[in-house]
């Protein structure tokens, strides 16, 4: 199992976003495009970002991003619990997570890092345990979501 690299200093005042994005072969490489705009767009408003990608990721993904880049083996719930504990030591505000298909368990080990997780998730109809979905589809069917999360809130959709 990898261990993440450890990020570039910054001074102990500033927090930042972290964002997490899953690309491959399979899957495609639009989680990490996605990703790189909210990147772009924080910076423009002051929040330092720190990209989190799973090694699967074309190199060029990494050359492209606007921001420090942390690359991991993959993104199973052990391997969450690293990134959380590096998240958490380095004081994250929030981490974003965009997977191709995202699973509770990986939301859990994540969420080990203390700060609110949010989730860019287009299926829907499913119970998430993290702190925020964002949902950008227009069929209501689609923006249902349970939690056991009290702080659980959805963005998006037709409303």
């Amino acid at each position: 199992m990898s261990r993440p690299s450890p990020a570039p200093e910054r001074p102990e005042s500033i927090r930042f976003l972290a964002l997490l994005a899953e690309a491959s072969p399979r899957i495609g490489t639009g989680h990490v495009v996605e990703l790189r705009n909210v990147a772009r767009a924080a910076l423009r408003r002051g929040v330092a970002t720190e990209l989190w990608l799973n090694s699967e990721a074309p190199p060029g993904l990494l050359e492209a991003a606007p921001c420090p880049v942390q690359v991991v083996a993959d993104f199973s719930p052990d391997q969450l619990r690293n990134v959380a504990s590096s998240l958490r030591a380095r004081e994250c505000a929030a981490a974003l997570v965009s997977f191709w298909q995202i699973q509770n368990e990986q939301i859990t080990a994540l969420a080990d890092f203390g700060g609110p997780v949010a989730v860019v998730d287009e299926l829907g109809g499913v119970a998430l345990p993290c702190d925020l979905v964002f949902n950008p589809s227009l069929v209501p069917e689609l923006v249902a979501y349970t939690s056991s999360n009290p702080r659980f809130r959805v963005c998006g959709g037709p409303q």
